[in-house]
């Protein structure tokens, strides 16, 4: 069954603005056949969200007739767009029995054909904040770059150990070929293979991580 774990567990990850507006847009993919139920669910949710405190906007938009549009015979697109003073108003929306009623009707009456995708953003960027933003960035840019072209210091460094002929240490020769080659393999691939193993699940999410980032991207599907 469809579970929605699409809102963050605590808003305070959102106050990077300080106590600033919040703006929230989820997208919907409704089951063609559950629509009128869907509506009727938004109406309710609608008639409370705009009674919450910090409320200024709360909207559905229903996606447009396009040529790439994601809507379909099987399913249609919806936009809910809100508008809130802080995050802590988010939250107690989140956590109001309206919204929890109608995150319920959709799971609980297959509404949605796909889980919900959400987005959190700040208010609205004027001139002045994009050219800081830019400037900001091509400043740590430049910052890197001059970092990364200074030369390393030639001899020593501090904490390491000398690399000398006079130090003592072994100079590795290469491997014969032969028995002695293919044993040394067979002990390496023996040690990669425990090590694989000893790493446990980490490597595997890694794995999969890599082969779901590999797959093409469809919009809110």
């Amino acid at each position: 069954p469809l579970r929605l774990k699409w809102w963050p567990a605590s808003m305070a990850q959102v106050s990077a603005n300080g106590n600033g507006p919040v703006h929230v847009c989820a997208a919907f993919n409704v089951d063609n056949e559950r629509l009128p139920d869907f509506c009727e669910a938004a109406c309710r949710l609608i008639a409370h969200a705009k009674a919450d405190a910090g409320c200024m906007r709360f909207d559905f938009q229903q996606e447009l007739g396009w040529e790439r549009q994601v809507s379909s015979e099987e399913h249609s697109l919806f936009m809910l767009r809100q508008e809130w003073a802080c995050s802590q108003d988010v939250q107690a929306h989140v956590q109001s029995a309206a919204a929890q009623r109608f995150d319920s009707c959709l799971v609980d009456e297959q509404m949605l054909v796909c889980a919900p995708s959400l987005s959190l953003f700040g208010p609205p960027l004027r001139d002045e904040d994009l050219a800081a933003m830019a400037a900001e960035n091509r400043a740590a840019r430049e910052s890197e770059a001059v970092c990364a072209s200074v030369p390393s210091q030639p001899g020593r460094s501090n904490g390491s150990r000398p690399t000398s002929a006079s130090s003592g240490s072994r100079i590795p020769r290469p491997r014969r070929s032969g028995v002695g080659h293919s044993h040394g393999s067979a002990g390496m691939l023996q040690r990669a293979s425990s090590e694989t193993r000893g790493s446990g699940s980490g490597n595997s999410g890694v794995r999969a991580r890599a082969r779901s980032d590999s797959r093409p991207l469809a919009p809110f599907r």
